[in-house]
C-alpha cells in the first residue's frame, strides 16, 4: 500500500486514537491491526514518501476527544513523524463538541424516521463514509441506536 502512496502527492490517513482501547472502539480494525501497527505504518510512510502527508484527525465526544486523549495522539504523531510534523487545525474542544453534537444529531434524527445504510447517512448529511461509521459507531455505543443485517446488508436505526 505504501508503494501506491508514494505515487501521489498528497497522501491524507486518519488517525483517530493514541491508546489502543480507543482505537478498537473508534475504528473497530481486524484482529491482527493495532495502534501500534498504525503509527509504525505511518512513520515507515513518512521515511520512504517524499509528499505531504496530511493526517486526518476525527474527534468522537465521550471517546477521544479529552485533553488527555488529545495529548496522547498528538504526541505519537510528533514523535513517530518528525520534526516536521505540525498541527494545522487546532480546535478548543467547545468548538470541536458542538460540530460533533451537531452531526451526532443529525444522524440520530435520519435513524428515527426511518432505518439507514451508512451509505445514506454520508450521502444524506455530506460527510465522508468514515464520518458517517464514527457516529454510528458513538450512537452505538451510547446505545441510542442499533445495527442490523438483513440480506448480507448492515442498516442502522434507533431505538425506541
Amino acid at each position: 500500500m505504501r508503494a501506491d502512496c508514494a505515487k501521489t502527492d498528497v497522501v491524507v490517513p486518519s488517525l483517530d486514537a493514541g491508546y489502543e482501547q480507543t482505537f478498537q472502539k473508534i475504528k473497530r480494525p481486524r484482529e491482527d491491526i493495532s495502534i501500534e501497527k498504525v503509527i509504525s505504518g505511518l512513520s515507515a510512510l513518512r521515511n520512504e514518501f517524499v509528499g505531504q502527508i496530511w493526517l486526518e484527525v476525527f474527534m468522537v465526544e465521550g471517546l477521544n476527544a479529552n485533553a488527555e486523549q488529545i495529548a496522547k495522539i498528538k504526541n505519537a504523531i510528533a514523535a513517530q513523524l518528525g520534526q516536521k510534523c505540525e498541527v494545522v487545525a487546532d480546535f478548543p474542544p467547545s468548538c470541536l463538541s458542538k460540530r460533533i453534537e451537531n452531526n451526532t444529531e443529525d444522524v440520530l434524527s435520519m435513524l428515527k424516521r426511518r432505518p439507514c445504510l451508512v451509505n445514506d447517512i454520508y450521502s444524506s448529511l455530506g460527510i465522508n463514509r468514515n464520518e458517517a461509521l464514527k457516529y454510528t459507531t458513538y450512537l452505538q455505543n451510547k446505545r441510542i441506536i442499533v445495527s442490523e443485517q438483513q440480506d448480507g446488508i448492515t442498516f442502522f436505526k434507533a431505538l425506541s
